[in-house]
């Protein structure tokens, strides 16, 4: 409810700036050197990962998955540019509510997924994400065509804080698992961390005086450290039951078509695309008795899409 109110009042203020600045002002304005952005819309994404039986990655090869789908996410952002004549720093802030989403609790006896003896389905609302960024990088303009190129390197950090509601068992084998039907109190959460290097270049090409199209790739390798805290699970600890650690790889690519609407404003309907991967990690589980334990973490795979609207203010 809060998405559709926020993005036709971004642009009902942007017309009203564009009619009450005077022409003089809006031609003889400054050259652009500090930019900020807000953006408001929605992602959709999901979360999967599963552990071995083992350390080594057997008995069985998949003991356990689990499976956030259909995540829809209402998210902001806002930007930071500071452009000098030869680079460009850059600072980005986000944050999402999870609205809406299903997740998926399954375990095996056997490899490949094989002989499932438990799952449970449960409700993924009310998680959140966040991001964090800074980058920095040289401006190249290319005379010959309206083409800025700015190859970034800097720091970003990602996070997925997602949560298990409102369960219900759907396979159940007594009595290692909970009867089927509803499972009460669940109110589980996992949360992840992706710290990286990002690496990526920002191209603008200013079409005509009004337009411009622009498209940002960047790669992340990343170390991924995640916490669980199983609430029904008397034998784990709390609120730390167990946690994941991988080496991760992340890619990020945005497009935007800007349209200028006065000197100082532009708008920009926005896509963007995510995929991380974290392989070949460790689960370590932390038990109430004393100790923990560790087995595979197999992989844990982040996507999503998601579509904004971008409003640009430029001093």
């Amino acid at each position: 409810m809060v998405r559709k109110r926020i993005a036709p009042l971004t642009v009902v203020f942007l017309i009203l700036q564009w009619l009450l600045i005077p022409d003089t002002l809006v031609h003889c304005g400054p050259q652009g050197n500090l930019r900020f952005e807000f953006s408001n819309g929605y992602q959709q994404g999901g979360l999967r990962w599963n552990i071995a039986g083992d350390l080594s990655g057997g008995n069985p090869n998949i003991l356990s998955e689990l499976t956030w789908s259909e995540l829809k996410v209402y998210k902001i952002e806002g930007k930071a540019e500071m452009l000098f004549e030869t680079f460009m720093l850059r600072a980005l802030f986000g944050y999402g509510w999870v609205l809406a989403g299903d997740n998926q609790d399954s375990d095996y006896l056997l490899d490949n997924r094989t002989s499932e003896f438990s799952r449970s389905t449960s409700d993924a609302r009310g998680g959140y994400l966040l991001q964090g960024a800074l980058g920095i990088g040289p401006r190249y303009e290319f005379g010959a065509v309206p083409i800025t190129v700015v190859p970034l390197f800097g720091f970003a950090y990602h996070r997925q804080a997602l949560v298990m509601t409102d369960g219900v068992q759907t396979i159940s084998t007594p009595p290692s698992t909970q009867p089927l039907g509803p499972i009460a109190g669940l109110n589980s959460s996992y949360a992840t961390s992706w710290i990286s290097l990002s690496l990526g270049v920002d191209m603008d090409y200013q079409i005509s005086r009004w337009v411009s199209l622009a498209a940002t790739l960047s790669v992340h390798p990343s170390a991924y450290y995640a916490t669980a805290d199983w609430n029904l699970r008397s034998d784990f600890t709390h609120p730390v039951s167990f946690v994941h650690r991988s080496l991760g790889l992340g890619f990020q690519g945005e497009l935007s078509l800007g349209l200028e609407i006065s000197r100082y404003w532009l708008v920009e309907p926005r896509v963007a695309l995510e995929y991380w991967v974290g392989r070949g990690g460790v689960d370590e589980t932390f038990w109430v008795a004393g100790g923990s334990s560790r087995t595979q973490l197999n992989e844990v795979i982040w996507k999503s899409v998601g579509f904004s609207l971008v409003a640009v203010l430029r001093f």
